[in-house]
């Protein structure tokens, strides 16, 4: 694990402030995304998503790949990394009004304390309240749940708030959200795709979802890339989404806030959803 500030020592900046990391030969940048939630008859942008991108050589890396195939230490290195650099460039989006969303692999943190203080370094100099940012843990693979409490504490001491992300539904990762008490929990759209040609198929995703509820977080989906989709995941009752379908994740300059979206923009659904129209 980098000591505090050491992390500064992989991150450059360009002409105009921009910031990405250099990790031996690997290049790693933020990129952006916007969230979107249902609201009445509009799909508004409610959070603004962090992720990474490595690159060797200009060839981009699968960034969890990537991340699994380092030694531990520079595994936490990258991963330390790429959540200082996605809080450092905030601050250049178009408009940074809306709540941060980092993803985190508290798994691979070996040490919080230096961790913490950069995030909280990098934060302050990008005028960023630690209350409007949700850091995202990638539940996947094994996760030690002490790790998981350590973290979320940690967090939340500090005003942040926490989100589940590659929700499974499994008695696991129930065990988990029940555990730790996420703000958000973060699903795979096409992972549950095939319910929709099941005749109680939104019923069932709509009582799983509803179940999440009842534990206080709020579901959101991921992996939003058809209309289909889209359609199938807001007549279940799922009202935060994200996904290619509103667009490519983009560099820290090359983000611009969207306006509301209407779902016939998209091709319509065969649902009830009302379409969404343009706000004047």
């Amino acid at each position: 694990m980098p000591e505090q500030g050491a992390i500064d020592k992989l991150i450059i900046h360009d002409e105009i402030g921009l910031a990405s990391g250099l990790l031996d030969d690997v290049r790693i940048r933020s990129v952006y995304r916007t969230v979107f939630a249902r609201r009445g008859e509009f799909l508004l942008p409610v959070a603004i998503e962090a992720s990474a991108v490595p690159t060797r050589q200009a060839l981009p890396l699968e960034p969890r790949a990537f991340l699994a195939g380092l030694d531990p230490v520079r595994r936490d290195a990258a991963a330390h990394l790429a959540t200082c650099l996605a809080i450092a460039n905030f601050a250049l989006l178009d408009n940074p009004s809306l709540p941060l969303v980092v993803n985190v692999f508290p798994r691979w943190i070996v040490a919080f304390d230096p961790f913490l203080a950069d995030i909280g370094r990098y934060a302050g100099e990008a005028g960023l309240d630690p209350r409007g940012i949700i850091f995202s843990v990638n539940t996947a693979g094994a996760v030690d749940p002490a790790v998981l409490v350590t973290f979320t504490n940690a967090m939340r001491s500090r005003g942040a708030s926490i989100a589940f992300d590659d929700f499974d539904a499994g008695e696991s990762s129930l065990a988990l959200v029940r555990q730790v008490r996420p703000s958000w929990v973060g699903i795979e759209a096409s992972r549950f795709a095939h319910l929709d040609a099941a005749p109680a198929g939104r019923a069932l995703l709509a009582s799983m979802t509803g179940g999440l509820r009842e534990l206080g977080a709020t579901p959101f989906a991921g992996g939003i890339d058809s209309p289909a989709l889209l359609d199938f995941m807001l007549s279940s009752g799922i009202r935060h989404v994200r996904g290619d379908l509103f667009g490519k994740p983009v560099g820290a300059g090359e983000f611009v806030l969207p306006g509301p979206h209407a779902t016939s923009r998209f091709g319509g659904g065969r649902s009830n959803v009302h379409p969404l129209r343009a706000v004047h």
